[in-house]
């Protein structure tokens, strides 16, 4: 590859070594912006690091294949996929300059074993039609900042020298990742102008860079993590937020991730869901799984290639908008606590009766009413509360207000499950203090398997437990995992919470063999590390009733210090825990649970109570009884885009696998481009398109008011409503 590329670098871009001379405004920038969203397919869900050149080349020759489908005569490149990215794995790692995989040029290094010719791969791309992407900043052998620093020579050399590469490859799309320090957007964006490259450039750093009104240094961005880690329904939220913040707009699309990758493609209902919504908020349409599977790409067909659809896709103008989410159960379901807007004002009031510490709801005259009355009602660690008859004698139903919290008194049984407290330090011995209180469940200096647990004196504390089954060096211990079974044998993950408290004063770690201590580095950090022999004071304990003493300070005549996990006393009469709203990959509410809350803190901004003596606020939302359990996805959604003058889509969502289907009503006044008079009535004749069924509704007469479909369980509806009877469903 090195050299066949030679040839071409007579023509290399050479740039001056100044960030600040290479600095270009981006509004003389000559990289090309897309005005639709771009399509096509990424190698990474596909193949992943075993990703070679004759897998991409095969895969190239796929995607132009009209005969996938028997009779159908079209290809995934027929209906818009024409991008076909190579992702990360294809370099040579640890083979270039500095330990990195670049040469002394800045030209990134491939595995020849796997990559013969790349030069050829990017030529098979173009001979179908296609426009080969590329893939920078890797994670994969991720590269440290080259000597001098970033925007020294050397790095200025990889930044200059992959561009170059780049363009003389003749790759069309550049994947910017976040695994290492190439990260200046704008350095990227100005060495492509300057090369006049027609590259289509994805910011892909999970939401960091985001775009404003004038500064969009790309094309498309990553508006979150990984579809495969976090979901596609919280990527999809994440990038609705994106869109109302004006984020997302022609030439400079908000990206969730791929559109079609294992998880979802497993499900026809699920993807048709995904695609629908990805579809509809104008979001680039990247395909990620092997396609050369049959078994994969066929049951997909129907739904990856439906191109009125992807004509929703595809238009130009303003992406699609998530218009509303909302709870459409029955009366047969039980009444959650929902932390939702506050300008419902026909969701009833809470009173809180001071003799038996209840929280009663009073409900409005709504169909959520539960007949009797009510009470909020807490279940256990990471369970919703719900709104149940109220009960004087349940434990379940008792609440404090205190200190800009709403605490839950006296009600976790003894052995309830036990939530997070903290990691542990060493401490000046104070026996109040609980986070000092612990019971070793084997006699102390026999060296035998044991856990050491936190006594509370309110609710089930936690075990001594290194985190993530660490064995480096400094590996972080703490209580915040509950407490496993003593394990039979010895080694492994199962005995990340067994310890042996030794003759010697020193305790080690059944699993790793290593020594608890108190950091050396700090004097505070109680951590595990390599045991010396003999054992220095800061390896050393001694067990005092319940406490556990470093024998460090002790040495010096300083305060004793004792292992603490940083547990605050709880309240008098509570259980440690307060009301929290549920945070889901960052995206908070509506449910509410109860979680332990540290009392000697300020309460975070999810814990935080406000009640007036009828309007209960949590989290700066106003709590609500609603049926069914609380989704931050809705689960009712409705999303729609206007797509020219009198003509929009419409895409209903139901994310709730529910085992009924429901009638679902949606006002036209909602819909962009039907226009109706005061009174909400459509002016005109509206035509509806059934965009998966490809065929005509019933046309809504003029002085129409609702649009009402059917969604089944997990089922999505995609409409194109216009108010002519144009017939032509198959163009934006």
């Amino acid at each position: 590859l090195a050299a066949r590329l030679m040839m071409l670098r007579i023509l290399r871009f050479v740039c001056t070594l100044s960030t600040t001379a290479t600095l270009l405004s981006l509004a003389d920038s000559t990289v090309p912006k897309l005005r639709s969203p771009p399509m096509g397919w990424s190698s990474w869900y596909a193949f992943g690091s075993s990703v070679t050149q004759d897998l991409m080349e095969q895969t190239f020759a796929k995607m132009v294949n009209r005969s996938v489908i028997p009779g159908d005569n079209r290809s995934l490149a027929d209906v818009g996929y024409t991008f076909a990215n190579l992702d990360d794995g294809y370099q040579l790692c640890h083979g270039g300059v500095n330990g990195s995989f670049h040469d002394e040029h800045g030209w990134p290094l491939f595995d020849n074993h796997r990559f013969p010719s790349v030069l050829t791969m990017v030529a098979t791309a173009r001979r179908f039609g296609l426009k080969a992407g590329f893939y920078v900043n890797n994670y994969i052998c991720s590269e440290p900042t080259p000597p001098g620093g970033i925007n020294g020579a050397a790095y200025m050399t990889v930044m200059n020298g992959t561009v170059d590469f780049v363009t003389q490859a003749g790759f069309q799309y550049l994947k910017i990742d976040s695994g290492s320090c190439y990260n200046d957007l704008n350095l990227w964006y100005t060495l492509l102008s300057a090369s006049a490259a027609d590259v289509t450039v994805e910011n892909c750093h999970q939401g960091g860079y985001p775009p404003n009104s004038t500064w969009c240094p790309y094309t498309l961005w990553r508006t979150t993590g990984d579809g495969e880690i976090i979901g596609w329904d919280v990527e999809a939220a994440v990038t609705a937020e994106a869109i109302e913040r004006n984020q997302s707009y022609e030439s400079c699309w908000a990206y969730p991730d791929f559109v079609a990758f294992p998880g979802p493609l497993s499900d026809p209902v699920e993807l048709r869901a995904m695609f629908s919504t990805y579809s509809i908020m104008a979001a680039p349409l990247i395909l990620s799984f092997d396609v050369l599977d049959d078994t994969k790409l066929a049951p997909a067909w129907s739904i990856l290639t439906n191109e009125e659809v992807i004509a929703v896709n595809q238009a130009s103008g303003e992406p699609g908008r998530l218009l509303r989410k909302w709870s459409n159960h029955p009366k047969t379901d039980p009444i959650f606590a929902w932390a939702d807007d506050c300008s419902d004002e026909a969701v009833g009031k809470w009173l809180y009766d001071n003799a038996s510490s209840q929280l009663r709801w009073i409900a409005a005259n709504t169909p959520d009413s539960a007949g009797t009355a009510a009470c909020l009602t807490a279940g256990g660690d990471g369970q919703l509360l719900q709104i149940e008859e109220c009960n004087a004698s349940s434990a379940t139903q008792r609440w404090l207000f205190l200190n800009g919290r709403l605490w839950w008194k006296n009600g976790l049984p003894h052995g309830a499950r036990v939530e997070e407290v903290g990691s542990l330090q060493a401490k000046e011995c104070n026996l109040s203090r609980v986070g000092q209180r612990w019971r070793v469940s084997s006699a102390p200096g026999h060296s035998t398997t044991s856990n050491v647990q936190n006594v509370l004196p309110y609710r089930v504390g936690g075990c001594w437990e290194i985190t993530g089954c660490s064995f480096g060096d400094g590996a972080d211990v703490g209580t915040t995992y509950g407490c496993k079974p003593i394990p039979n044998g010895t080694g492994g993950c199962d005995a990340n919470g067994a310890w042996a408290f030794n003759e010697n004063g020193t305790i080690t770690s059944v699993m790793s063999g290593a020594c608890l201590r108190v950091d050396p580095k700090d004097n505070t950090t109680v951590n595990v590390g390599s045991c010396t022999d003999p054992p220095p004071k800061w390896q050393r304990w001694s067990v005092d009733g319940v406490q556990i003493q470093s024998l460090m300070a002790t040495a010096d005549g300083a305060e004793a210090l004792c292992v603490d996990n940083n547990e605050a006393p709880a309240p008098p009469g509570t259980t440690s825990r307060c009301t929290s709203v549920v945070s889901t990959s960052g995206l908070v509410g509506p449910g509410v649970t109860v979680a332990v809350c540290e009392s000697d803190q300020p309460p975070q901004q999810t814990q935080q109570v406000t009640f007036d003596g009828s309007t209960l606020k949590i989290g700066g939302r106003c709590l609500h009884g609603r049926r069914g359990r609380p989704s931050p996805f809705g689960p009712i959604q409705l999303w729609a885009r206007a797509l020219h003058t009198g003509v929009a889509a419409a895409v209903l969502v139901n994310r709730e696998q529910s085992l009924f289907n429901m009638s679902v009503s949606v006002a036209l006044t909602e819909i962009p481009e039907i226009t109706c008079d005061a009174n909400g009535k459509s002016t005109s004749p509206i035509a509806v398109r059934d965009l998966w069924g490809r065929s005509d509704m019933p046309t809504l007469p003029k002085g129409a008011e609702f649009l009402t479909v059917i969604l089944p369980p997990k089922g999505t509806v995609a409409l194109k409503l216009s108010r002519s009877q144009a017939t032509n469903y198959g163009r934006a």
